[in-house]
């Protein structure tokens, strides 16, 4: 069971991306676009392996497979010219016949490392087109995190929107939320469908942690606006619960970022540093 997020998460911005506020769109990324380059098919050895096999071997030997079996063999009879009443009755006793049956089975066994073979040559590639329908949307649990200030948000001369995780902007059409957890991590992953790799875009390496980061995904074409390669989605005015303005965004950019968020009634902040102080402090501020 996927973990539930926090209230809030937080997305920082350099001070020239103010047209977030002002447009009420968010740019949702392509896998190619994400910062961890081993994320993705590239961070495992094979796409399929192991348990894939044993699942296809188990999927060969059960009740599914008994159909598979008499469907074949009821339309072997019914082209070679029985009538529908015999060549069911026919097919019935066959596929029932243990001997046929295990004959069958033995056939088909041999060929699940060749298939499995030519399957993990053809799927990555597959795979990969179809990420490039899925748009990505990143944030982190950290509301006031040195490093994420300095590497997105230009080191004070941007800003954070506080998010709300309980927004329609982040739910599926069935009601359930969108929003993942990113697991970091270095062990070496074998193959996709090996161990609990479930989600292809959900490990990152341990270098990231400190991000701590959580993810939004939607599908390329729900997008509002297609940009070359960006995609930006519209949201509603209650997906931003509060905006820290950066403690060295230029006077210009805050006038911006206040009229933006007065307009929507959004929550302020000003970041600061107080002497001797060893992380930022946010104080609320009128954004009227």
């Amino acid at each position: 069971m996927s973990e539930e997020a926090p209230k809030y998460l937080y997305k920082y911005y350099h001070a020239d991306r103010i047209d977030v506020l002002e447009n009420s769109r968010v740019c949702f990324s392509h896998k190619w676009q994400l910062n961890d380059p081993g994320e993705g098919i590239s961070s495992y050895e094979r796409f399929l392996g192991a348990r894939f096999s044993e699942q296809l071997n188990d999927a060969i030997l059960s009740d599914y497979a008994d159909k598979l079996i008499f469907e074949s063999i009821l339309q072997e009879l019914k082209e070679s010219g029985l009538d529908e009443v015999q060549s069911y009755l026919f097919a019935k006793t066959l596929s029932e016949n243990n001997i046929l049956r295990g004959r069958l089975l033995a056939d088909a066994q041999p060929l699940i490392p060749e298939l499995t073979a030519n399957l993990d040559s053809l799927l990555p590639a597959a795979m990969e087109a179809n990420l490039k329908q899925i748009g990505i949307f990143s944030m982190s649990e950290e509301e006031n995190s040195s490093p994420m200030w300095a590497h997105y948000a230009a080191n004070g001369n941007g800003f954070v929107l506080e998010l709300n995780t309980n927004s329609s902007f982040f739910k599926n059409s069935n009601g359930t939320s969108n929003l993942f957890k990113i697991i970091y991590e270095d062990r070496e992953l074998l193959s996709f469908f090996d161990g609990n790799e479930s989600d292809i875009l959900g490990r990152k390496s341990a270098d990231w942690s400190y991000e701590r980061e959580w993810r939004s995904r939607k599908m390329i074409v729900e997008s509002d606006t297609l940009g070359g390669e960006y995609a930006l989605f519209k949201y509603p005015r209650d997906l931003v619960h509060r905006v820290i303005i950066g403690e060295r965004v230029r006077e210009d950019a805050k006038t911006r970022i206040l009229t933006a968020s007065a307009s929507s009634d959004w929550e302020v902040s000003m970041a600061c540093i107080p002497p001797f102080a060893k992380k930022r402090q946010y104080l609320s501020i009128d954004s009227a």
